[in-house]
């Protein structure tokens, strides 16, 4: 998912509703997260938990 950073498109769905590209990436992530399929986290906690690796 991550690679999928910025690859995000507005989306048609049943009934001809549409969601924007932001309503559509939380719903995955919640979907994501919800599954128990991985951890939703931020730029910023990626890049902490880098930096203090390297310590």
């Amino acid at each position: 998912m991550g690679g999928q950073v910025g690859d995000m498109f507005d989306l048609e769905g049943p009934f001809r509703w549409w969601r924007s590209a932001d309503e559509v990436g939380q719903a995955s992530a919640a979907s994501v997260r919800g599954g128990g399929f991985a951890r939703v986290v931020t730029r910023k906690e990626v890049v902490d938990e880098v930096v203090d690796a390297a310590r």
